[in-house]
């Protein structure tokens, strides 16, 4: 009875992953209004030659969400090399808008970026599948495959830090080998996956926050889960801890520490980071209240003289 029971998680993986379109679709013009004030605050520039770069993917209608979660951390630390993977949605004015808010960035255009992995993975034709059909499966291969730098972070659009990420700033300046990222307590469907490929690795891997090194990304050893596997929208995210687990003779692998870096749904006081999950629209209000703090201690953009 196991192929039924691997199609039924198909099944309800599917039906998850349509859920959070429709949620998502509901919830953007709430999000663009909801940060309009970042577009206020003034710029803050990263470091293009930095030996760690973080890497997001995101687009039109999470561009200003982004911007707010990019300059929440960058007032901490402005030591990295700050990367945005364009989904296809972005305009001309929201790049304009993203380079004179942080100066420095790099922008990769999505035309650009499908030239380039299309080579490379013209002999990977799952990884490829997946590529195309799943926008965030950019996060597993170009956030890692276009990587310059020595190492890099994976962030989501739809999160904050909240106060200084002391432990995270020592991974970003080199100071821990390990591969680190904030727990999740159930992530849709890493624990059914990675019991089918046979993987001890514990399931709680987010792709909202992790911090690794760009020999990662195995395209031989992702072709071959991908052979195996129906691509759907958590696919790109549950292939991580495999990567992690691949790694461990290597690198160890650990969480950072739960109750500071919330990435779980449950908001406690005293959160370095958030993670608000905004395709399912359940944290609107607390993620609203906390970007308007991050709004108030960044402070107005100086007017003009």
């Amino acid at each position: 009875m196991a192929w039924l029971s691997s199609g039924l998680e198909r099944a309800k993986t599917s039906v998850d992953g349509l859920a959070v379109d429709i949620r998502r679709s509901r919830n953007r013009e709430l999000l663009i209004a909801m940060h309009a004030g970042v577009l206020e605050t003034p710029p803050i520039a990263c470091n293009p030659a930095a030996s760690t770069s973080i890497h997001t993917v995101t687009g039109h209608h999470h561009f200003r969400m982004y911007l707010t979660a990019a300059k929440s951390l960058l007032r901490y630390t402005a030591d990295l090399a700050v990367v945005v993977h364009d989904d296809g949605s972005l305009n001309a004015e929201d790049v304009a808008q993203l380079k004179a808010h942080v100066p420095g960035v790099t922008t990769i255009d999505r035309k650009s970026a499908d030239e380039q992995m299309n080579e490379v993975l013209a002999h990977y034709p799952h990884s490829r599948n997946l590529r195309d059909r799943v926008v965030n499966s950019l996060e597993l291969f170009d956030n890692l495959l276009l990587c310059r730098t020595p190492r890099v972070i994976n962030m989501n659009s739809d999160v904050l830090f909240l106060r200084e990420p002391a432990e995270l700033i020592t991974w970003i300046a080199g100071g821990d080998p390990a591969i680190v990222g904030v727990y999740e307590a159930e992530p849709a469907g890493q624990a059914a996956f990675l019991a089918r490929h046979g993987s001890a690795f514990p399931p709680h891997v987010t792709t909202a926050l992790a911090c690794l090194y760009p020999d990662a990304a195995d395209l031989d050893f992702v072709e071959s889960i991908l052979s195996v596997t129906t691509p759907d929208w958590f696919t790109a995210q549950n292939v991580y801890p495999l990567l992690y687990e691949r790694l461990a003779a290597k690198r160890s692998a650990r969480f950072l520490d739960e109750r500071a870096y919330q990435a779980s749904g449950v908001f406690e006081e005293g959160a370095i980071f958030r993670h608000y999950w905004s395709s399912t629209a359940k944290f609107t209000q607390t993620q609203s209240k906390d970007s308007a703090r991050v709004f108030s201690e960044l402070g107005p953009e100086p007017a003009l003289a």
